[in-house]
């Protein structure tokens, strides 16, 4: 019976292996296809508006212009992910400094808990492996929504 079964699973899960395996090469040549399009059509944008700006101003001004404005977005951009990639870094050490404390806290309880009762020393190791590795969850599910 077991057999039977374990031999179901590991079929059900090759199965999921080989579909999430042609999603994702599928989902990586759509993007790259959007991507390419994406790009396409930003180059076409600049050159459109340099053109337009050349008919105004001279050439080498509309040139100019062009790459005041790209310079400073790509400033602005870097700017904005650096503070952001900043204040990750201090929320996550916070969150370590957090899981460290609680579990300093549970390492002095273990001797007296563990004197108590042995199955609840148990748990407790149990408990304490899972938020050490877990860390916390709900700011990790933040940060995949955003």
């Amino acid at each position: 019976m077991l057999d039977r079964l374990a031999s179901h699973a590991t079929r059900i899960a090759a199965w999921n292996a080989g579909r999430l395996a042609v999603r994702t090469k599928r989902n990586t040549a759509l993007y790259g296809l959007a991507i390419l399009f994406g790009l396409t059509a930003y180059g076409a944008a600049v050159a459109a508006g340099g053109l337009w700006l050349a008919e105004r101003v001279d050439a080498i001004a509309a040139l100019g212009i062009l790459v005041l404005v790209s310079g400073s977005l790509a400033i602005a951009v870097w700017t904005i992910t650096a503070a952001v990639s900043a204040y990750e870094r201090r929320h996550e050490a916070e969150i370590r400094r957090q899981s460290l404390s609680a579990v300093s806290a549970a390492l002095a309880v273990a001797p007296i808990i563990g004197r108590s009762s042995p199955l609840l020393l148990a748990l407790a190791g149990a408990g304490l492996a899972y938020f050490a590795f877990s860390g916390n969850s709900d700011d990790a599910d933040e940060g995949a929504e955003e």
